[in-house]
């Protein structure tokens, strides 16, 4: 190649790198735009009739404090199946390296579009501190798959079982269309396990459809990637599937997860007035984050705010504003802190196996 070709493919990648800049900052932007519009609504929503503003709510404070501890509980059960998963598939664990691996991971998450930025910034942070690439790429994997099928199972069994009785129609129906999306990936690597060929056909079947439809730019560099994904996951499904024990137990510590994290919409709407049942509130819980599960906005900004409001201002009484407010707080943003806070601090951590 030429002295001219040289610098033409530096000047295409010094004019890519400004426009890469410009749509990071107005996706940015819009997802800003995006939660400032549906609080503006809401708010308004709630204010433009005879609601008091939260000074002259009678708000129990003290209800926010299970709140904070459901919270809590579910930190210690995402570090506690990361301990299990460490220790049983490598030998050695840390309890400081799993804290702050669950941490980033749910701060990438809750950042990215469609949540994808976790596992890939834990598999590095894991590799970091000493684990293998096959064992930092297995550790991630094993507790997203576990806690996708805990909210799976959680949600099918309290559906089926009272969803009819509890959740409008309406809610009801879009809450198993949003569980279909949910299940769509952890079904294909279940089925990846079992017909291993069947899917690899069924991917490249599907990535040349959408590069027939302008969706997918480079067909082969996409089926290569979404296999390389896929037999990932499938590798580490059947490992699991080797031990039938480790599979209960952190199925187990996933599930105490989801019901910390879904339990907290009780807690926040009691604080702030309202009234509503714990079983009702907590089925309402799981069919709104099974309603917003494929939207692709980072934390499902946006839809969360607007479905929680939506929902719970027709079922209780109270400040439904406020509560959805501290609500999106315990959920989104404090992980947001939290995970910043582990970022800055994963610098100081021990070396792996140094504080089993």
């Amino acid at each position: 190649m030429g002295y001219q070709g040289v610098v033409a493919q530096r000047g295409e990648a010094t004019i890519k790198k400004p426009s890469a800049k410009v749509r990071k900052r107005l996706l940015t932007a819009a997802f800003v735009l995006l939660n400032v519009i549906v609080i503006a609504w809401t708010a308004r929503s709630e204010f433009s009739g005879d609601n008091a503003r939260i000074q002259d709510i009678e708000v129990r404070w003290a209800l926010l404090l299970p709140s904070l501890l459901c919270l809590a509980l579910a930190i210690a059960a995402g570090t506690a199946k990361l301990v299990l998963i460490m220790d049983r598939t490598t030998g050695r664990s840390s309890w400081t390296v799993a804290l702050k691996t669950l941490l980033v991971g749910r701060y990438y998450d809750n950042i990215t579009p469609a949540a994808v930025g976790g596992q890939p910034f834990q598999i590095y942070y894991l590799t970091k501190n000493g684990y293998s690439a096959a064992e930092s790429a297995a550790i991630p994997l094993a507790a997203f798959v576990s806690m996708q099928l805990a909210f799976i199972l959680m949600a099918i069994g309290m559906f089926i079982g009272c969803g009819n009785l509890i959740l409008s129609d309406t809610i009801h129906v879009t809450a198993w269309i949003g569980l279909l999306f949910y299940t769509f990936f952890p079904v294909v690597i279940l089925l990846s396990v079992i017909f291993p060929k069947a899917i690899a056909h069924a991917t490249e079947w599907a990535f040349t459809l959408l590069h027939r439809l302008k969706l997918v730019k480079d067909k082969d560099a996409a089926v290569t990637k979404a296999r390389g994904h896929i037999r990932e996951y499938s590798e580490c499904i059947r490992s699991l599937l080797r031990r039938p024990r480790l599979c209960v137990q952190i199925l187990t510590l996933s599930l105490i997860y989801q019901v910390a994290m879904h339990l907290i919409p009780y807690f926040v709407l009691l604080a702030f007035g309202g009234e509503l049942d714990l079983l009702s509130c907590f089925v309402t819980a799981l069919a709104i984050n099974s309603s917003i599960s494929f939207i692709p906005t980072p934390g499902n900004a946006g839809a969360a705010e607007g479905s929680f409001y939506l929902v719970f201002s027709q079922l209780t009484s109270g400040s439904v504003f406020w509560a959805m407010l501290f609500w999106r707080f315990f959920n989104y943003y404090a992980w947001i802190i939290l995970g910043w806070i582990a970022y800055g601090t994963m610098f100081l951590d021990k070396k792996p196996g140094a504080d089993k």
